[in-house]
């Protein structure tokens, strides 16, 4: 996994986090630490810019969509209505029991890519998947 995948899965996360503050949503960020999910609830860009510091000093973990399925088997009794998973792997496990019970948004990452890919799910749910080394092009974060 290279950095610039990693600082680019940061400034998304930001950038959508800003973007809910502005509009007066609270959301939760998702940190998978040591083996299990901790779930912090964002409110004000303090508390973004404390939980994103905390995430940039994790480890990440080395086996694929562990933290995915941390999450399906600590948290799933809360209600969530919305998914936005941002990651550094283009290929994650399957979300299909996830998609039922809400919709899902796909955030990834890819260097072999020269232009963002949008991948329509049938239940609704969607991946987005943007290139690493295109600098040139900027995204906007409509949320």
């Amino acid at each position: 996994m290279e950095y610039e995948e990693i600082n680019k899965a940061y400034a998304l996360i930001v950038a959508a986090g800003q973007q809910l503050l502005a509009l007066g949503l609270s959301f939760v960020l998702i940190l998978y630490e040591n083996g299990k999910c901790g779930l912090h609830e964002i409110t004000t860009q303090r508390q973004l810019n404390e939980v994103m510091s905390q995430w940039m000093s994790l480890q990440l973990p080395q086996s694929l969509g562990i933290s995915l399925k941390s999450f399906m088997a600590e948290h799933l009794e809360n209600y969530f209505s919305r998914l936005l998973i941002v990651t550094t792997r283009d290929n994650h496990p399957s979300l299909a029991t996830l998609e039922a019970m809400m919709h899902i948004t796909v955030f990834s990452f890819d260097n072999t890519i020269d232009s963002i890919r949008y991948i329509p799910s049938g239940s609704g749910s969607e991946s987005i998947v943007l290139p690493v080394t295109n600098d040139n092009e900027v995204y906007r974060v409509v949320c």
